[in-house]
Protein backbone atom coordinates (compact mmCIF):
# COMPACT_ATOMS: atom_id res chain seq x y z
CA UNK A 1 0.00 0.00 0.00
CA UNK A 2 1.46 3.34 -0.64
CA UNK A 3 -0.40 6.36 0.55
CA UNK A 4 0.66 10.15 -0.66
CA UNK A 5 -0.66 13.65 -0.24
CA UNK A 6 -1.49 14.73 -4.03
CA UNK A 7 -0.81 18.61 -4.14
CA UNK A 8 0.24 18.70 -8.15
CA UNK A 9 -2.09 16.32 -9.67
CA UNK A 10 -2.78 12.85 -8.91
CA UNK A 11 -2.27 11.52 -12.45
CA UNK A 12 1.09 13.36 -12.86
CA UNK A 13 2.05 11.61 -9.42
CA UNK A 14 0.60 8.70 -10.32
CA UNK A 15 2.91 8.69 -13.37
CA UNK A 16 6.42 9.97 -12.13
CA UNK A 17 6.52 8.73 -8.48
CA UNK A 18 3.90 6.07 -7.61
CA UNK A 19 4.16 3.25 -10.59
CA UNK A 20 7.46 3.41 -11.18
CA UNK A 21 8.37 2.87 -7.19
CA UNK A 22 5.41 -0.12 -7.58
CA UNK A 23 6.48 -1.69 -11.01
CA UNK A 24 9.88 -1.34 -9.05
CA UNK A 25 8.77 -3.08 -5.11
CA UNK A 26 5.97 -5.51 -6.18
CA UNK A 27 7.11 -8.75 -5.97
CA UNK A 28 6.04 -11.78 -7.77
CA UNK A 29 5.08 -9.76 -10.88
CA UNK A 30 4.07 -11.84 -14.08
CA UNK A 31 7.07 -12.44 -16.02
CA UNK A 32 6.79 -10.93 -19.74
CA UNK A 33 6.08 -14.40 -21.12
CA UNK A 34 3.15 -14.99 -18.70
CA UNK A 35 1.20 -11.27 -19.54
CA UNK A 36 1.81 -12.11 -23.79
CA UNK A 37 0.08 -15.82 -22.79
CA UNK A 38 -2.68 -14.06 -21.09
CA UNK A 39 -3.87 -10.85 -21.71
CA UNK A 40 -6.32 -10.33 -19.40
CA UNK A 41 -3.42 -10.69 -17.16
CA UNK A 42 -2.40 -7.57 -15.27
CA UNK A 43 1.05 -7.04 -12.82
CA UNK A 44 -0.72 -5.36 -10.28
CA UNK A 45 -3.64 -3.08 -9.63
CA UNK A 46 -4.12 0.34 -8.29
CA UNK A 47 -7.23 2.06 -6.38
CA UNK A 48 -7.38 5.95 -6.31
CA UNK A 49 -10.26 8.26 -6.19
CA UNK A 50 -12.43 9.73 -9.11
CA UNK A 51 -9.79 12.59 -9.36
CA UNK A 52 -7.57 10.06 -11.67
CA UNK A 53 -10.77 9.55 -13.34
CA UNK A 54 -8.71 9.57 -17.03
CA UNK A 55 -9.94 7.07 -19.94
CA UNK A 56 -6.23 7.91 -21.60
CA UNK A 57 -4.64 7.94 -18.34
CA UNK A 58 -6.46 3.92 -18.17
CA UNK A 59 -5.20 3.21 -21.86
CA UNK A 60 -1.21 4.37 -20.39
CA UNK A 61 -1.07 1.77 -17.46
CA UNK A 62 -3.24 -0.78 -19.38
CA UNK A 63 -0.08 -0.69 -21.94
CA UNK A 64 2.01 -1.42 -18.97
CA UNK A 65 -0.30 -4.07 -17.68
CA UNK A 66 -1.59 -2.09 -14.75
CA UNK A 67 -5.33 -2.07 -13.66
CA UNK A 68 -7.07 1.20 -12.65
CA UNK A 69 -9.71 1.11 -9.90
CA UNK A 70 -11.81 4.04 -9.42
CA UNK A 71 -15.30 5.70 -10.47
CA UNK A 72 -16.75 8.66 -12.51
CA UNK A 73 -19.38 10.62 -10.55
CA UNK A 74 -22.03 10.74 -12.39
CA UNK A 75 -24.57 13.82 -12.49
CA UNK A 76 -27.74 13.26 -13.12
CA UNK A 77 -30.26 16.06 -14.48
CA UNK A 78 -33.48 16.33 -12.48
CA UNK A 79 -36.93 16.69 -14.25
Amino acid sequence: MVSKAVNPGLLSVMREQIIPRLLRDIPKQPTGEELKANRHLYRFGVVFDREGYSPEFFKEMWEKRIACYTYKMVTIQRK
